[in-house]
């Protein structure tokens, strides 16, 4: 639905008129307090309720709650945590004042044995299924202490867990997420909350192996959004929370070693954290947090391209990479009174990834064999850093703000790719053997092989964005409800670009003898099926620059792009509590969006030659209303029935929408972007029924249903230019498209059975879905949808020590739409198996092992059907042993 920019500050005229409609409470107070267990420890998602009324609240990351509109007098507030004994304290509350309650919760009892809460896997389970409980909206979490009980290095690897989540994977690691079979382009990350610009030139969604997953305290799914989080989120919103201030003070030293069995080679780790609390009365907390990550990883991998069920080319690939990855965390906040607060927070994350590329193509028709190594170092940058507070006026009225700068950047400076080229081989094709290709050149000849050209590249994207909002809040409750109102407003200034500057060197006589690494060594190469052979050296290739003349390439420029994007948001909604068993959501949110860009298009001469690149710009205007409704009903206290109606958007990638023009001549390619594209919008529908047990855990079944609008994918034309064929690569809009499915989801720890068998526990979900678009002239499978998606964990916990064995797996799903069934381009099924076990000596030394991809699952891409692999990436295992002290 798109309305007129003179709609904006109507809108926003009425929201800040209806801001001022705070009802009139007489004779109340606030309550306001920190729920810890016993270590003070803070306890996230805590029931928190004003016993014989319908006020109640839960806590936040920090175990904070905040009670507006408490009945002055006399009263009692009963604290309720899975795993943990429910508790009722009595407080006095004056009219419109603060009164602060703290209270710390025990752990619950089995017959005469006391629960150790601090077991990890039953810690963790026991903080994200408490605020799943809470949450007003349909989420899944994994906290902080689950992630340290996977063997998940990155936020991508940790989200996986999650049901309905499957993982776009690179050199092994996850990288992208795909929430519920929609593409990562449909899903929105965020860090506390805010969202993060990504340091990808192609793309708006962002990388999560960037970003380690030691330093959160919680990933949260929300799948079904409220009109207070943006609005660009048709998947699921995936936010990223970073650790908080302790009450009590914690330091956390931790360092491992481990081994690449792929490339027989090493990774260390190291982490550090230091939080606590301090000054007049504790008000101000501080946590510093940092991770390192070293790691010489590879892979041995071919690629396919045929032409009418023939192969045409064999590429086979090997690749040598040294990552590291580091990131730190900064929370900083004070307690000003018990009715405000401020805070200041931060993420930086830096991720570098060396890469040498050997790649042997076997080029067929054209009778060539070309040798290339590529040399490229790129770094990822993320930083991103907030500060704002809240305030409370009289008793029911809050107000609070944040004001957030963000910037991302990727860099590839120097990148050099090299090649050399045989020419006149004669191929003596076998039968073709999806398992085992080969094109059996003839007259391979190392001596023979002379430089076609190398190509030295400087890339750089950046992107930067600063965000300020506010929201005001208000309490009320009668003899039938109790609830709260919320407005809020938000504005985001973006600016993305993108500059590459290539640089080409011609050959010039140089033959690859004389060059050779004599210190690679890739044999056995994909089980001895190839011999690999000899490739330049890095040094040696870099010392040709000098000799070589060399030429810009002005035609790479046309990917360049410069855009700017300005986003205003409103919204209003308010939460009623009818009894103790009915919740209700509902609001409205509005989103306005202006974007801008300017890009460069080739200019051709009469005879057709590159003459030289035009600038082009071009923006657009578009308004979106999206309403939401929540209800959550409670058979009992452990028992919820949810369901959402919300509507969402995803906009389209700022180089789909840059005007430019790219030839690629020697691949008979054109990539266009395209300034018409449309938003994409969609209708969602959830319901799910979850049971929560004493034991620390849960069973769920829900069904979900998406009908999405204007759904963008990549088209391909064919176009005659200057006699010769070529393919045009766009994006376009299709038509709608359509996503449903359901859930199933139980983890349980069996403390009621008896002796050793207590310390078992049990982690599983599976995810079904099905999806139908008319994204060209037939109805397709959206891309991203698997079909099955599945996690099975067995968990053991007992006497210090704690292990997992863990099984991930999603079925196939479409990544590209080709011209007709028989070229639409699928990421076959992936099925990986990790372990994780450690052993708590005691309460200062840990010692943990880590084992990822147990089963040597690889990565594998097919076109039109199984028997056609285009790519194939083969992995082994990596682990880790380390110690951990903490005090």
């Amino acid at each position: 639905m798109k309305y007129r920019p003179a709609s904006r500050l109507t809108l926003i005229t009425l929201l800040l008129g209806l801001m001022t409609l705070a009802p009139a409470m007489a004779q109340t107070g606030t309550v306001t307090g920190v729920i810890t267990d016993a270590d003070g420890n803070p306890l996230p998602g805590a029931a928190v309720r004003v016993e014989g009324t319908l006020n109640s609240t839960a806590t936040d990351v920090s175990g904070t709650y905040r009670l507006a509109g408490v009945a002055a007098g006399d009263a009692k507030l009963v604290i309720s945590y899975l795993g943990f004994e429910t508790k009722t304290i009595e407080i006095t509350v004056a009219d419109g004042d603060v009164g602060r309650a703290d209270t710390t919760l025990d752990p619950q009892t089995f017959g005469d044995t006391v629960e150790v809460i601090s077991e990890p896997i039953r810690h963790g389970q026991a903080k994200a299924l408490n605020q799943q409980k809470t949450a007003i909206n349909i989420k899944n979490i994994v906290a902080s202490d689950q992630i340290g009980n996977f063997p998940d290095p990155n936020a991508a690897e940790a989200t996986q867990r999650i049901p309905g989540i499957t993982l776009q994977r690179d050199q092994g690691e996850g990288r992208y997420v795909i929430v519920r079979g929609t593409e990562p382009r449909f899903n929105s990350t965020t860090v506390n909350g805010e969202r993060i610009p990504s340091p990808e030139g192609d793309t708006r969604f962002v990388a999560l192996d960037v970003i380690p997953a030691d330093l959160l305290e919680a990933i949260e799914v929300s799948k079904a959004i409220t009109p207070d989080m943006d609005g660009d989120a048709i998947g699921g919103t995936v936010d990223l929370v970073t650790k908080r201030a302790p009450e009590n003070r914690r330091i956390v030293l931790d360092a491992g070693a481990g081994h690449n069995d792929q490339t027989d080679d090493g990774l260390s780790t190291m982490r550090a954290l230091y939080g606590g609390r301090f000054g007049n009365e504790n008000r101000s907390g501080i946590l510093i947090s940092g991770s390192f990550l070293d790691t010489d990883r590879g892979s041995d991998n071919y690629e396919v391209a045929y032409d009418d069920g023939e192969v045409e080319e064999l590429e086979l690939r090997d690749y040598t990479i040294n990552r590291e990855r580091t990131g730190m965390t900064f929370d900083f906040d004070h307690r000003t009174s018990d009715s405000s607060d401020f805070f200041v927070r931060g993420i930086w994350n830096d991720f570098s990834d060396q890469e040498f590329r050997r790649r042997k193509t076997e080029v067929v028709p054209d009778g060539e064999i070309e040798r290339e190594l590529k040399d490229r170092f790129e770094v990822q940058e993320i930083l991103s850093v907030s500060l704002g507070g809240s305030n409370l006026f009289g008793s029911t009225l809050i107000a609070d703000y944040r004001l957030t700068i963000s910037n991302a950047e990727e860099s590839e400076p120097d990148r050099l790719d090299t090649t050399f080229k045989q020419e006149d081989v004669v191929f003596a094709p076998s039968a073709f053997d999806p398992n085992n290709i080969q094109n059996n050149p003839m007259g391979e000849d190392i001596t023979a092989f002379v430089l076609d050209d190398a190509v030295n590249e400087n890339n750089l994207t950046q992107d930067e964005e600063v965000v300020a909002s506010a929201n005001l809040q208000g309490a009320f409750s009668g003899d039938n409800s109790s609830g709260i109102w919320k407005f809020g407003l938000k504005y985001r200034d973006k600016s993305k670009d993108r500059n590459n500057e290539v640089i080409v060197y011609e050959g010039d006589d140089v033959f690859l003898s004389g060059l050779v690494d004599s210190g690679f060594d890739a044999t056995p190469f994909l089980d001895g099926r190839y011999d690999l052979g000899a490739f330049p050296s890095a040094d040696g290739s870099r010392n040709l620059l000098s000799i070589l003349e060399a030429e810009r390439d002005f035609e790479e420029d046309a990917a360049d792009y410069d855009a700017s994007e300005e986003t205003t948001a409103a919204y209003g909604m308010v939460e009623l509590a009818f009894n103790n068993n009915l919740t209700f959501l509902g609001g409205l949110r509005w989103e306005a969006t202006d974007t801008s860009y300017t890009a460069s298009e080739i200019v051709f001469d009469v005879e057709g030659d590159f003459a030289g690149l035009s600038p082009v710009s071009g923006g657009s205007s578009y308004d979106e209303l999206l309403p939401m409704v929540h209800l959550r009903y409670a058979i009992d206290q452990d028992s919820n029935v949810r369901g959402a109606i919300t509507r969402t958007l995803s906009r389209p990638n700022f180089s789909d929408l840059a005007p430019f023009q790219l030839i690629l001549e020697e691949d008979n390619e054109i990539e266009r972007g395209n300034p018409e594209l449309d938003v994409t919008t969609a209708w969602n529908l959830d319901i799910l029924y979850e049971r929560y047990f004493t034991t620390v855990g849960v069973f769920s079944a829900g069904i979900f249903a998406k009908q999405i609008e204007d759904v963008i994918f990549n088209g391909n034309l064919d176009i005659v230019r200057d006699g010769e064929n070529f393919e045009v690569i766009q994006p376009f809009n299709g038509g709608d498209g359509d996503l449903q499915g359901f859930e199933l989801a139980y983890q349980n720890t069996f403390r009621n059975l008896p002796g050793a068998l207590s310390g078992l526990g049990l982690y599983f979900n599976y995810t079904y879905a099905d999806s139908e678009g008319a994204l060209t002239d037939r109805d397709v499978r959206l891309p991203g949808q698997a079909e099955n998606v599945a996690n099975l964990a067995v968990s053991y916990e007992r006497g210090g020590f704690s292990g997992r064995l863990s099984l991930n797996h999603h079925s196939e799903y479409l990544e590209e739409v080709g011209g007709d069934p028989s070229e639409d381009i699928w990421i076959d099924e992936h099925q990986q198996l990790d372990l994780s076990a450690n052993y708590r000596f005691n309460n200062n030394w840990t010692v943990y092992l880590e084992v990822i991809n147990l089963t040597d699952e690889e990565y594998r891409v097919y076109e039109g059907t199984p028997d056609r692999p285009i790519q194939a990436e083969f992995y082994s295992w990596w682990g880790t042993l380390g110690v951990k002290w903490s005090f």
